[in-house]
């Protein structure tokens, strides 16, 4: 072997190395940033206050969403959420909360679905990093019994348009008359002079973490 050859050879062994050694710190960087839904708990304080605690290990990366189904839902979408501890599946509610439920067929990112017993509005939300008593990260998200409008405010979204509450009847047939409308005044007339235009007008009408 030449010493040229020697040399390239060298030069793509230490080139291969340096690839490895990169790839081994992203896989490190990437277990580190990844984290683990240990358990959803809540906390009430009153009727009208609920808190929720989100128990994760390793910092959450999360975004806080909802829409207007039935009373209101809330959902907590995780970016880096690697495994969900079994019993943070599905907990049942409490207070504000009907129920927590992981959603792992989520598109964007994995999810836990929070539907509202009443509306309420998002007052504030938090993590809590770990301390020397305890290794888990929490998120924290609280909630106060409020309206559809400040629900979706919260949210930072507009709350969509109201359905119009009247309902619309059937056309009536040809001769009848509508039963929500007056028959209209007859007209009065003289012997001697049609009668004026005047006399045809219509009616017209705080918590334990």
């Amino acid at each position: 072997m030449t010493q040229q050859a020697r040399f390239m050879t060298a030069a793509s062994l230490r080139f291969a190395a340096a690839l490895l050694a990169c790839a081994v710190m992203l896989l490190e960087a990437a277990a580190q940033q990844a984290s683990e839904l240990r358990a959803v708990r809540f906390g009430v304080a009153g009727a009208g206050k609920t808190r929720i605690v989100f128990d994760v290990k390793g910092a959450p990366d999360y975004a806080i969403k909802g829409d207007g189904a039935g009373a209101g839902r809330l959902f907590v979408e995780f970016a880096n959420l690697a495994s969900v501890h079994p019993d943070a599946r599905a907990v049942k509610g409490r207070g504000l909360i009907k129920s927590a439920t992981y959603d792992p067929n989520a598109r964007a990112a994995a999810r836990v679905a929070l539907p509202l017993t009443r509306p309420a509005k998002i007052d504030g939300a938090f993590v809590i990093p770990p301390s020397s008593g305890n290794e888990l990260h929490r998120l924290v998200i609280d909630v106060s019994a409020a309206d559809k409008v400040a629900f979706f405010a919260s949210l930072g979204l507009a709350a969509p348009p109201e359905k119009s509450a009247t309902r619309q009847g059937k056309a009536p047939k040809a001769g009848t008359k509508s039963a929500s409308t007056p028959a209209p005044s007859p007209k009065r007339q003289t012997a001697q002079l049609e009668p004026d235009a005047a006399d045809n007008i219509s009616n017209i009408k705080i918590f334990c973490i």
